[in-house]
C-alpha cells in the first residue's frame, strides 16, 4: 500500500521516562501496537495489544500486560449492527467482565452507556471528536484540531478505534479542555513539525499548563 501509516511513536518525558508504541499492519489493517514504558526508578513495562477481524470488522482485542516477570491478559468482543456501527464492548479480565453498549443517534451523536452508569454523548465532525458531555458527571470536554493529516488517518476502520479511545483521528488533537467544572484542572495542548506531506513528525506535548501539575513530553513519529 502507498498509504502512510505510522511505524513508531516515542514519546519523552522531562526527567528521561519514555513510551514506544509500535504499530504492525497488514496493509492498513492495524493488527498490533506494542507499548514500551520505561520509567525512571521503575521496572520496564510491556503491553501489546492485538487486534482481530472478521471479514471487514474488528471483532477481538487481546491485551496483554507484562511487568517484573508477570503477565495479566484480558480481551475485548465487539458488536456490531447491520450497518456495521459499533454497538457493544464487552471486556473481559480474570473473572471481570465490563459492558459498554453504544447508540448511534440521528443528529450524528454516539452515545455511550458505560457498564457501571456512566453515560457520555460524542459528537463526532470530519473524522474527529469535537465533544464530548458526560451527562451524569463533570468529565465534559472539547477539542480542537489543526488541519493536516492526522497520525493514523489511514488506518482501517479508524472511526471505530477512536470510539474504542484510540484517539484514532481524521486530523491532529491541538488540545482538549475540560468544561464540565472538575475541582482538577484537566487539560492538553499540542503543537507539530510537519514533513512535506503535512504528516506530523514531532510534537511537544503539554498536560495541565500553568498549574503545580504541569507535564510535558515530546513525540517523535516515524512512517513506514
Amino acid at each position: 500500500t502507498d498509504l502512510v501509516l505510522p511505524k513508531r511513536i516515542t514519546e519523552t518525558y522531562t526527567d528521561g521516562s519514555t513510551i514506544v508504541n509500535d504499530y504492525t499492519f497488514t496493509e492498513n489493517r492495524l493488527t498490533r501496537i506494542e507499548y514500551t514504558l520505561n520509567f525512571i526508578g521503575e521496572p520496564t513495562e510491556t503491553e501489546v495489544d492485538e487486534f482481530i477481524y472478521d471479514a471487514d470488522l474488528l471483532v477481538r482485542i487481546d491485551e496483554s500486560f507484562v511487568v517484573s516477570g508477570v503477565t495479566e491478559t484480558s480481551s475485548t468482543v465487539l458488536e456490531y449492527d447491520s450497518n456495521n456501527k459499533l454497538i457493544t464492548e464487552t471486556f473481559t479480565s480474570g473473572t471481570n467482565t465490563q459492558i459498554n453498549n453504544y447508540v448511534h443517534n440521528s443528529d450524528g451523536t454516539v452515545t455511550l452507556n458505560e457498564h457501571g452508569g456512566q453515560v457520555y454523548i460524542y459528537t463526532i465532525e470530519n473524522g474527529n471528536i469535537i465533544s464530548e458531555e458526560n451527562t451524569n458527571g463533570n468529565n465534559d470536554y472539547v477539542y480542537t484540531y489543526d488541519d493536516k493529516n492526522g497520525i493514523a488517518k489511514n488506518i482501517f476502520f479508524r472511526d471505530t478505534f477512536t470510539l474504542l479511545g484510540y484517539n484514532m483521528f481524521n486530523n491532529n488533537l491541538i488540545n482538549y479542555t475540560n468544561t464540565g467544572g472538575a475541582t482538577l484542572t484537566d487539560n492538553e495542548n499540542h503543537s507539530y513539525t510537519y514533513n512535506s506531506n503535512d504528516y506530523p513528525i514531532a510534537s511537544n506535548t503539554i498536560v495541565n499548563e500553568g498549574t503545580t501539575d504541569e507535564e510535558s513530553f515530546i513525540s517523535e513519529i516515524i512512517y513506514y
